[in-house]
């Protein structure tokens, strides 16, 4: 007997609602699944270090957006921990064990990571050591991305120790570069700073540069510094040129010192030369006395004979004295028997007796009794 079509449409019916109802249900619980599953956390957020895009000038912002792409997620999983590290260095009081902290700390940072985890750090975080020691290793290999995120910083104190840093950086990398902006820098309190900066780094590399920045500067004591010791710098290898230069300085009183520091600078090559300067060309005065006892302390260690020969024809009083002194404390210590004989064929006065003085202090010290011999024959002809 054939079964019933109605009964049997309706069977089918519902037996394809059961299985339409069981892919529902798969389908909703397979999207709650994907609702309740947790990111990974980046670094920022596991320790609850916000970024302030605000702050953060273009460069910064391209660091830390590069430095959250999909690639770098492994590697910026351990920022958090650095910090923590970093600051648990910080927080050592042992020297010794501070240092050995910092150094674990800085294994294996990259500078990409360490421009990263400044660029995540709140304004107070960046007043810390462990900042500025994150700041240096990142400019020491990118000093003019280190540049632009330091101007972008709000907190006055923090940009200029920065920016300060990452100038010095870049004049060792890129002077030339680094000098011109420094010069294109608005003027103020900020760019004297960073000009002094870059202009004390360049006296090594470059003197030229540096004396082109020292004149940059307004006259004050870090002018005066940088322009001293370029104009040093330059001497030791052409002072003809350095001179040339100095004497076209109108300040009398900077004048004056520029020149003692280059015939002391050039004194070892050309100790002759340099005296000759040091007495024609310098006014008279304490910065000339300081330059011609600095003239002596270097000639007599290459030449007693000459130094004393050029020290022996001043005449009596306070450049004199300071010479003769000088020369007899060096070359008695290095050479007791010529310096005395030297001393006894001098003339009875002034500058024999401060010599004989000079020379006993320095025999005191292995022959008491022959030392107070020649302390009492200071008056000798007077």
């Amino acid at each position: 007997m054939e079964k019933n079509p109605v009964r049997k449409n309706y069977t089918l019916g519902l037996l394809a609602l059961v299985v339409l109802g069981l892919i529902l249900a798969m389908w909703a619980g397979s999207k709650t699944s994907t609702r309740k599953a947790e990111p990974i956390p980046t670094a920022s957020e596991s320790v609850n270090l916000q970024p302030c895009p605000a702050r953060h000038s273009a460069a910064g912002s391209r660091v830390l957006a590069s430095g959250h792409s999909a690639a770098e997620q492994g590697r910026l999983g351990r920022l958090g921990r650095l910090w923590a590290a970093f600051q648990a260095a910080q927080n050592l009081t042992d020297p010794m064990e501070q240092q050995t902290a910092w150094n674990r700390c800085m294994e294996g940072i990259t500078p990409e990571m360490a421009a990263a985890l400044l660029a995540s750090l709140k304004p107070e975080d960046l007043k810390s050591d462990a900042a500025m020691r994150l700041f240096d290793h990142w400019a020491t290999a990118n000093p003019a991305d280190a540049v632009a995120w330091s101007q972008g910083l709000a907190d006055p104190e923090s940009r200029q120790s920065f920016l300060n840093l990452a100038a010095m950086r870049w004049a060792v990398t890129d002077l030339k570069e680094a000098a011109a902006w420094v010069c294109s820098l608005p003027e103020g309190d900020s760019r004297t700073e960073i000009m002094a900066a870059v202009g004390s780094e360049a006296v090594r590399s470059d003197p030229l540069v540096a004396l082109g920045l020292g004149t940059e500067l307004p006259e004050g004591t870090a002018q005066t510094n940088i322009i001293l010791r370029a104009a040093a710098e330059w001497s030791s290898t052409d002072r003809d040129s350095a001179m040339e230069w100095a004497k076209q300085i109108e300040d009398k009183d900077l004048r004056q010192q520029v020149t003692g520091q280059i015939v002391v600078a050039s004194a070892e090559q050309d100790p002759v030369g340099a005296a000759t300067i040091a007495l024609q060309q310098m006014s008279p005065g304490e910065e000339q006395d300081r330059s011609v006892v600095s003239i002596v302390q270097r000639w007599v260690q290459t030449d007693p004979v000459g130094a004393s020969a050029w020290v022996s024809g001043f005449p009596e009083g306070t450049l004199g004295r300071d010479a003769m002194e000088n020369l007899i404390n060096l070359w008695a210590q290095r050479d007791l028997v010529a310096s005395g004989n030297w001393l006894l064929t001098l003339r009875m006065g002034e500058s024999r007796n401060v010599g004989i003085r000079a020379y006993a202090s320095v025999l005191k010290w292995t022959d008491a009794e022959q030392a107070e011999r020649w302390a009492s024959s200071v008056t000798d002809g007077l």
